[in-house]
């Protein structure tokens, strides 16, 4: 991991080098905007001291940190929940060119991420699946009463056809089940769609998911790809030819 992050450092790019209007705008409307995570401070502090013990069932590549199934959502949240940073920083990416965006995300964890963007007033609709039994009732417990959140407690393959279909959605968070295969055959669906905005979290998580992210930046449907070493980011911009760009962050 530390060698692909100092490749990383090496080829990534500046504000400075980057010829796209498009990329520029992203790099100083959403990356270089002071992040504002006030917000999130009530939500995150009913986690990181919660002794809660949830029985985890994995359906992906499990956890590099914690082996034992039974996990305190205070070291869930410390060793594999979005930091507050991240999480804020997910809901400007979907904020960027979309003024009313409806947001599927695959893995709620412990909805960090899920409570950032629905504080959006650009959110719509935040549809998020957890396929973990227990997760799915903790996260629904400590989100309920937010109009705009929908929780689904299903395993990924089974849930994102039929949710592709039946709503119209503006973007994809995917941050569960770091495997290769697994990857491509939720990319591979949701590229039939007109989705215009996919984030993939963890892309260096393992030689897989990094493969995996290579593969999908050579698909012709999305024109920019964007690097941000753990985060990858697509757009459909046809007014744009295809062009990938790892970016400082």
């Amino acid at each position: 991991m530390l060698g692909r992050y100092f490749k990383y450092l090496l080829q990534s790019k500046t504000r400075y080098k980057v010829h796209s209007p498009f990329v520029f705008q992203f790099i100083n409307e959403v990356l270089r905007t002071q992040a504002d995570i006030n917000y999130l401070n009530q939500y995150c502090s009913r986690l990181r001291s919660n002794e809660t013990l949830i029985d985890i069932q994995d359906f992906g590549a499990g956890s590099r940190k914690q082996k034992s199934n039974k996990r305190k959502v205070k070291e869930i949240y410390k060793n594999s929940s979005s930091s507050p940073k991240k999480a804020d920083l997910i809901r400007r990416i979907c904020e960027f060119v979309n003024n009313n965006f409806t947001i599927l995300e695959l893995g709620t964890n412990l909805g960090v991420a899920t409570y950032a963007i629905s504080q959006s007033p650009k959110c719509n609709k935040i549809i998020s699946i957890e396929g973990c039994p227990n997760l799915y009732e903790f996260s629904s417990n400590i989100l309920s009463g937010i109009p705009n959140v929908e929780l689904i407690n299903s395993d990924f393959d089974s849930a994102l056809p039929s949710i592709l279909s039946e709503h119209s959605l503006n973007a994809v968070y995917i941050d569960g089940n770091h495997t290769y295969q697994a990857t491509l055959d939720y990319f591979k669906i949701i590229q039939e769609t007109e989705v215009e905005l996919v984030i993939f979290d963890d892309i260096h998580w393992s030689e897989g998911m990094l493969n995996a992210w290579k593969e999908i930046c050579s698909h012709e449907q999305y024109h920019v790809s964007v690097e941000l070493f753990n985060l990858g980011i697509l757009w459909r911009r046809s007014e744009q030819r295809k062009e990938h760009f790892t970016l400082r962050y």
